[in-house]
């Protein structure tokens, strides 16, 4: 959440993670590469929606 409210949307996003098996995430993705990874870590659905407020969730969404 840190990451997210720090540095979102101009250096990192949310973006569904399609290729996840099980509960549905997101991955925070990077929008500069560090090293060669473009994504930082990945979120349950569920808690980002339990612990953000719409506004910013649509607004980490950005791409």
């Amino acid at each position: 959440m840190r990451l997210l409210r720090s540095y979102a949307p101009e250096q990192v996003y949310l973006i569904e993670d399609k290729k996840a098996e099980g509960e549905p995430l997101y991955s925070l993705r990077l929008r500069e590469p560090i090293g060669n990874r473009l994504y930082a870590e990945h979120l349950p659905m569920r808690v980002a929606k339990e612990v953000l407020a719409d506004k910013e969730l649509q607004q980490f969404q950005k791409i």
